[in-house]
């Protein structure tokens, strides 16, 4: 056998393990942003401002949804609703700013709290969006699956 051989079998063999964690880093980073970002938002629509304590309830709370997520092998579901979330929040701040004449700053540190006060009907439009988002990648997920296939390496 060459000299290389052994090495170059570990490097190919320590690779899935390195993709593997980057998976688990990325689900973790984006269940915990998930997290964050509600309890955040739903602190600053019922009028606690943003300060050390919605920090602290923040960051355990996303520590707490990447766990529950890593443990219970709910990903795919926190993906979804966090891009259903978020594809919501996107739309809607535009309005926020263009229709209730919002300002910029306002809608970036609190825009659920300025959907509130604006105007009950965009925070029925930005649920029912958020909601239909979920269900269409939700459905999409049940009629596509992914099949194994062959390594040919």
């Amino acid at each position: 056998m060459p000299a290389g051989t052994k090495k170059s079998e570990a490097k190919i063999s320590a690779m899935p393990l390195v993709i593997y964690l980057f998976y688990v880093v990325a689900v973790a980073l984006i269940a915990g942003s998930l997290g964050y970002g509600l309890v955040v938002a739903l602190m600053g629509a019922v009028g606690m401002h943003f300060g050390l304590l919605t920090w602290i309830i923040g960051v355990v709370v996303a520590v707490a949804l990447a766990f529950v997520t890593l443990r219970f092998n709910l990903a795919q579901y926190v993906i979804i609703v966090a891009t259903a979330w978020g594809g919501a929040a996107m739309t809607r701040v535009p309005m926020a700013i263009g229709v209730n004449g919002v300002s910029i700053e306002r809608a970036s540190g609190n825009l659920i709290g300025s959907m509130f006060e604006g105007s009950p009907f965009w925070t029925v439009i930005f649920v029912i969006m958020a909601v239909a988002g979920a269900f269409v990648q939700w459905r999409a997920s049940q009629i596509c699956k992914l099949e194994p296939y062959e390594n040919c390496i």
